[in-house]
């Protein structure tokens, strides 16, 4: 363009001078014309530049993600509808073991003691999309056990690049196994297993105004056997007398070491002649001889105190079947 523009002033005629204001116009656009795509050339070339330091900054930081979710011991989970699975991160093969959850329901996974709970959290998930909710349920893995979560979940099914319901899992199954243990020995008694005082406080706590009849048993001639033949056979005596207890009580109330050779077993909505009756039984049980290693058979008793009455007056339950329990055993003591 530029050697055209040259020959075109050679060839011009040296007199005219409108021809040449009209040559000098053409020049001065052709000059402009080239300046600018020169600018444009240099504005494509830096804005290429950027791009690909921008995609391969994006690259850089797609590849840092993933980094992050293949190796973070957190578990993400993505449930689509119908409570189908169809994401999860590369930890959640620590939680259900060698089973593939993405296309299967995860409440099939839930513990069924705790899938209310679950239900209640997607219920409150899907009532309130965009927010946070929290719940501790177990899930299956593939061993047959299940291991506790720390379940967090939002609903992101509005969002188009997700379309589903986002759970961030953490597994705490150590932490409530330890949980579990602390709480077992601050309610259970350590030598017998049995429930303590602080627990039989609770289960009357929690029955309210139900009507329970509660039944103090002290064993008669337990001093002398423990000063006969020590402390290890007085031990092994409390141990069988509480096996006993627990075998004779079922699954109906709860049996409890309060101190010594002192127990109680609590009856949810039993009436007196019910606690009688069991009274009876756990006499005639006690009576029969325990076998101890080194030791001959050996021969217990127990007085036995019953109160009945509404849950919520713990107190008055325990002292009146204690006063009862001192009353059978002076009775015994003056025949």
């Amino acid at each position: 363009m530029i050697a055209t523009e040259v020959l075109l002033v050679v060839a011009l005629p040296k007199t005219d001078l409108r021809i040449w204001g009209v040559t000098v116009g053409v020049v001065a656009i052709t000059a402009l014309v080239l300046g600018r795509q020169l600018v444009a050339f240099t504005d494509n070339d830096r804005l290429l530049t950027s791009l690909d330091r921008s995609l391969a900054d994006l690259h850089e930081q797609k590849e840092w993600f993933r980094s992050l979710v293949q190796h973070a011991s957190d578990v993400t989970l993505v449930v689509g509808p119908g409570d189908i699975i169809s994401y999860a991160s590369p930890a959640a093969a620590r939680i259900f073991g060698g089973d593939e959850p993405v296309g299967l329901q995860l409440a099939t996974y839930v513990h069924p003691d705790d899938l209310l709970l679950f239900q209640e959290l997607t219920a409150i998930l899907a009532a309130t999309p965009g927010t946070d909710a929290a719940a501790q349920v177990r899930l299956l893995h593939a061993d047959a056990t299940y291991r506790w979560l720390d379940l967090v979940g939002a609903d992101l099914t509005g969002n188009p690049s997700v379309r589903g319901v986002v759970f961030n899992a953490r597994d705490v199954t150590e932490a409530r196994e330890l949980q579990d243990q602390l709480r077992h020995e601050a309610t259970h008694d350590s030598l017998t297993g049995l429930a303590n005082r602080a627990l039989l406080a609770e289960h009357l706590a929690a029955a309210g105004t139900t009507q329970v009849s509660v039944l103090v048993a002290d064993l008669d001639g337990f001093k002398q056997i423990n000063d006969a033949h020590g402390h290890h056979t007085g031990d092994e005596l409390l141990i069988a007398v509480a096996h006993r207890l627990r075998t004779g009580l079922g699954s109906t109330g709860l049996a409890v070491r309060l101190g010594g050779d002192e127990f109680a077993l609590l009856l949810p909505g039993a009436g007196p002649q019910e606690a009688s009756n069991l009274a009876a039984d756990i006499s005639l049980a006690l009576l029969a001889p325990i076998e101890i290693d080194g030791t001959p058979a050996l021969r217990i008793g127990a007085s036995i105190g019953i109160a009945t009455g509404p849950a919520n007056n713990p107190d008055r339950l325990l002292r009146e079947a204690d006063a009862a329990m001192y009353r059978v055993k002076h009775d015994r003591a003056a025949i």
